[in-house]
């Protein structure tokens, strides 16, 4: 911007883009000072473009102001739309949506309870076999095969009988009961009550007892499991006899009774 200064016409001064000044303290002035803008312009305006968000300054622009304003921002994207996620997986795409809905079925069933899940899913089980003793964790395993070698081997079932007591049984009156014969040497004898009738107020009532031989043919006595009077178990008796080469058992121990009625399991084995 340029200023000029005049008096009686005359130019006495031209200011432009600065400051001057006029030495008139203590002067008589005989016409007015006039000040004229020579520059043209005026104000320098332009013309602004705006096309983001933002607070803008004509001076930063080297102006002093905006003659027309174009202003074109691009409106902001506007969620819309649902998601619906049914199944399991990565990479699922949710931008743009306004909102999401997981809804992920689970497919267990009671067998199912216990396995491990991850992320909503079952994890997959598998099979597998053991052929050595120890300890496996079967988390994953829905089927296990067991083939360990070596040990011993079971004993063979020779007879199992179900009797029940005709009439009380002691050591001086005993009921045969007639199993297998054994003729190896080695066996297992086993009698258990079935049924437990109420002690009387003296004697005894046999519950259990067992016997083995091992190179022996004669007749054998154990001691087993009988129940006293005063409801206590004890083991002080010989409550069954055994002759392995005839196959007789005889129940009626010395101290155990067997009581009319009662049933009792007896079963033979063989042992290898």
């Amino acid at each position: 911007m340029s200023t000029t200064v005049s008096y009686k016409g005359a130019t006495i001064a031209t200011v432009s883009n600065q400051t001057k000044t006029l030495l008139t303290e203590g002067k008589y002035l005989e016409d007015d000072i006039t000040l004229e803008d020579v520059s043209g312009g005026g104000a320098t305006l332009i013309t602004k473009n705006i096309s983001a968000n933002g607070t803008y300054n004509a001076s930063s622009d080297s102006a002093d102001g905006y003659s027309q304003v174009n202003v074109s921002v691009p409106a902001s994207a506007v969620d819309s739309g649902t998601k619906n996620i049914t199944a399991n997986g990565n990479n699922q795409d949710v931008v743009g949506y306004a909102a999401v809905n997981v809804n992920v079925p689970n497919s267990y069933s009671a067998g199912d309870e216990g396995k491990v899940v991850s992320n909503g899913a079952l994890v997959a089980q598998t099979s597998d076999t053991v052929t050595t003793n120890d300890t496996y964790d079967t988390t994953l395993i829905n089927s296990l095969t067991v083939n360990v070698s070596g040990g011993g081997t079971l004993p063979r079932l020779l007879d199992h009988v179900e009797y029940t007591v005709v009439t009380d049984a002691t050591s001086s009156s005993r009921q045969d009961i007639h199993l297998t014969p054994i003729s190896g040497d080695r066996y297992l004898a086993f009698l258990s009550a079935k049924t437990m009738p109420e002690v009387p107020a003296s004697g005894y009532t046999a519950i259990s007892g067992y016997m083995t031989n091992v190179g022996e043919t004669s007749t054998y006595t154990r001691k087993g499991s009988i129940r006293r009077p005063d409801g206590t178990i004890g083991t002080d008796g010989n409550i069954f006899y055994f002759t392995p080469s005839t196959g007789l058992f005889q129940i009626g121990g010395q101290y155990g009774t067997y009581r009319t009625g009662q049933v009792f399991d007896i079963y033979l084995f063989e042992m290898e």
